[in-house]
């Protein structure tokens, strides 16, 4: 059986959002992802169903679904994930393995009530359509061979010859993206009510599949292990084991009793995304749509709502809410502290203990990256003007500021995902906590990390420079003295270790960013006064590697 994996990431026309679909082949094992029991229908017919009630609903729901299809020895899953470019950490963290097929799908009606037939300007496409190109050019990995998009225009039956008006706007990405991402020509127009106008674009997709999977080898014995663990699930509805349940299961299958050749399997099988294998805690989800959907999708949808008020704006709450809630959200089929565990586990949260300056009084919280949603809030950024330090009202000699940058080194082509900073945010706060230093306190909001000890203040912070975000590593110590003189460099080593290090490591990860070449800059230190003024360091760096080669002419 060979698979296919894609996604369908929807959002709603009334918030200028888009449609795609995601596609992945198959690399080790069997690349799929699938869901109990599978449905096995006509690709037309699922791609026409969520068009169409994703075009009529009114507020979906922002939670994940996904349906899997079966044609000729070809598997596929389609995941729909609305609005989900609000919630980039989960994203990231549910799609960790770079896809190699895609399917963007736009609609071109202005407006689907009042202006009946209208087109979208071409800029609203070409914005769209170009996100979504660098999106997939900053997660490819360097060794992947091209990715390939489809690109499916809707509503047919209102607008014609949309492709010969965007043609030009087409050419141009493909043209600018050669070699990184291949977009397969021609357009697709279709009217999703139609099953008989949707049927092209299946043909398409699993003609494609087929011809990425050609060489591909599969292991017959994941296959079995997948088999066997989808009639598990159905029989005894556990949707989490543990790992020796796991081993207990294989057991009744030609499978030799060797660990690491169970891992090797578990590994393939959540590679393939029929299971979570979550190896630090020794966990396997057995069903990955209902943690996606009924609970990430479900806790996600409830901390936008009104009656949300143990969540606050900031993604903190607290454990024993956390875990009364997802229990409520599994009907206690599954302990609240076992799912907290694996949210952990997969990054997708951290605890974070917070001191009100009274002694004795540190509260644990957990911080949820993928529910901060609203704007943010380094407009009120700044150094601590009490604790561990100074005033800021003091002389400026009083103090030493650094700063270093992390960018794009293509800007035009790639950029720093929405998802990733989140992802730093849980794995730079439990990397400090791991340290044991019980003089550092970290701070954790919207957007940035905030790291203070008895001798300096240290500042993480996902900004914008010009077009696009950066990564902007702040410093400020205390001045050094005569009798000191080694606090400079000190000073700059530990951060370089720690923390940018530390941000590279993490964009070089598969849930990072491996398609981007990143470099790393000087930030002038008279601009880093004041934070939050982000705009004030726009223009105000100078690369490493130029500074060197000017020192070795020199």
């Amino acid at each position: 059986m060979l698979s296919i994996y894609a996604v369908i990431l929807f959002r709603r026309a009334c918030r200028r959002k888009i449609s795609t679909f995601q596609g992945r082949t198959q690399t080790r094992g069997i690349k799929v992802r699938t869901f109990h029991p599978p449905c096995i229908t006509s690709v037309r017919s699922k791609l026409r169903d969520i068009i169409i009630r994703r075009a009529t609903q009114a507020d979906p729901i922002q939670r994940i679904a996904v349906r899997a299809i079966e044609r000729k020895g070809i598997k596929l899953s389609l995941w729909e994930i609305p609005g989900q470019q609000q919630f980039p950490a989960f994203q990231d963290c549910m799609f960790p393995d770079m896809p190699s097929l895609w399917v963007f799908v736009w609609s071109p009606v202005l407006s689907t009530n009042n202006d009946r037939g209208s087109m979208k300007p071409m800029a609203d496409f070409e914005a769209s359509f170009g996100y979504w190109l660098r999106f997939l050019a900053s997660k490819r990995r360097q060794s992947n061979t091209t990715v390939k998009v489809i690109v499916v225009f809707t509503r047919a039956d209102q607008i014609v010859s949309v492709s010969s008006s965007l043609s030009p706007c087409i050419n141009s990405l493909r043209s600018d993206f050669l070699g990184v991402i291949d977009i397969v020509d021609p357009p697709f127009e279709v009217d999703a009510r139609k099953k008989e106008s949707v049927k092209a674009v299946s043909e398409m997709i699993f003609k494609t599949s087929k011809e990425m999977l050609e060489g591909v080898q599969v292991y017959g014995i994941c296959k079995d292990v997948s088999e066997h663990l989808s009639k598990y699930l159905k029989t005894s509805k556990r949707r989490i084991i543990t790992w020796s349940e796991f081993i207990e299961i294989c057991k009744h299958l030609p499978i030799p009793n060797d660990d690491a050749k169970l891992k090797a399997i578990a590994l393939s099988l959540n590679d393939s995304g029929i299971i979570i294998y979550v190896n630090n805690i020794g966990y396997i989800v057995l069903h990955p749509n209902w943690f996606c959907n009924q609970i990430m999708g479900s806790l996600i949808h409830f901390s936008e709502s009104k009656a949300c008020k143990t969540i606050d704006i900031h993604g903190f709450t607290t454990r024993v809410f956390l875990q009364a809630k997802l229990e409520l959200l599994t009907k206690s089929e599954v302990k609240g502290s076992l799912l907290v565990d694996l949210m952990e586990a997969m990054h997708l949260c951290c605890k974070v203990t917070i001191n009100h300056g009274v002694p004795n009084s540190n509260v644990d919280r957990i911080f949820i990256p993928a529910l901060l949603t609203n704007g943010s809030s380094m407009e009120h950024l700044q150094w601590r003007s009490s604790g561990c330090i100074h005033n800021i009202d003091d002389d400026d000699d009083t103090f030493l500021y650094m700063g270093r940058r992390l960018q794009c080194e293509d800007q035009n082509l790639t950029f720093l995902t929405p998802g990733l900073f989140p992802r730093i945010q849980v794995l730079l706060s439990n990397a400090f906590q791991s340290f044991g230093d019980n003089n550092s306190e970290v701070t954790l909001g919207k957007d940035f990390i905030y790291i203070c000890f008895p001798d300096k203040e240290i500042i993480v912070v996902f900004c914008k420079a010009k077009s696009d975000h950066v990564i902007d590593v702040l410093i400020r110590a205390d001045h050094p003295t005569k009798s000191q003189q080694r606090h400079t460099p000190m000073t700059l080593a530990y951060v370089v270790k720690h923390i940018i290090n530390t941000l590279i490591t993490i964009c070089a990860q598969s849930t990072g960013i491996q398609g981007v070449k990143l470099i790393e800059s000087v930030i002038r230190p008279d601009c880093l006064r004041f934070p939050s003024r982000a705009q004030e360091r726009e223009d105000q760096c100078v690369e490493i590697t130029y500074l060197k080669e000017q020192l070795r002419r020199k």
